[in-house]
């Protein structure tokens, strides 16, 4: 896409978020939106990705439902501890960089079709 994130895409963010219901009833749902609604439509500066990384910053609130959802998961499939074992070990593979989860297993897997392959 463009690059920018349009209100209409601030709007189906923030539904898939906090719930249908949720999104129109819950305060901090409701603040946030029209924070972000207003920025999307009013500010000369377009809504990139990097804008919205600095509006999460100082509204950390916005992404909660989508930490719990993430703990809940991690809880039900192979626990907590394998999760942060892992996500520790992500990171001193990666020299401490960022490297998003598919990248990680595609060139984990590659290493080690690699090594399988050596006599």
């Amino acid at each position: 896409g463009s690059g920018e994130i349009s209100p209409n895409e601030v709007t189906q963010m923030l539904t898939d978020l906090f719930g249908k219901h949720e999104v129109k009833t819950n305060q901090h749902a409701k603040v946030m939106a029209a924070e972000l609604l207003d920025h999307a439509k009013n500010f000369r500066d377009p809504f990139t990705i990097d804008t919205f990384r600095a509006f999460v910053k100082t509204h950390q609130a916005l992404l909660f439902p989508a930490f719990q959802m993430q703990l809940a998961l991690q809880r039900k499939f192979l626990g907590t501890a394998f999760w942060e074992k892992n996500a520790d070990r992500r990171m001193e593979i990666c020299n401490g960089k960022y490297i998003s989860v598919g990248a990680f297993i595609a060139e984990h897997a590659q290493s080690q079709s690699v090594e399988a392959m050596q006599p």
